[in-house]
């Protein structure tokens, strides 16, 4: 016959048990909460740098059409048109800052 003493025993083994398995839920779930921020997060500068292609794709065909006309006279010097359209690309990288995957955000 198994004694009240083992049956404590077992019974406190059974409690540490639960608890472990508790805390162990808890950094799970908190590691999903993280890695689904970090997933938020470089969804959104995703989307900034492909609308910065979108933009950079723009100005290059932009940039063709003008060395395309640039044999007429009455074209403004390339300087005045390249300008503006580097001034807008600088401010756009830099609204997207990249950083590496795992460098801890």
């Amino acid at each position: 016959m198994v004694g009240f003493s083992d049956k404590d025993r077992e019974l406190g083994e059974a409690h540490a048990e639960i608890r472990a398995l508790r805390l162990s839920e808890r950094q799970r779930e908190k590691a999903v909460e993280e890695l689904t921020d970090e997933l938020t997060t470089l969804e959104e500068k995703l989307k900034l740098t492909e609308s910065l292609l979108q933009g950079n794709f723009a100005a290059e065909a932009t940039l063709r059409r003008v060395h395309a006309a640039q044999k007429d006279d009455d074209m403004p010097p390339i300087e005045a048109i390249l300008a503006p359209l580097e001034a807008e690309l600088k401010l756009a990288s830099s609204e997207v800052n990249i950083t590496p995957v795992g460098s801890g955000l």
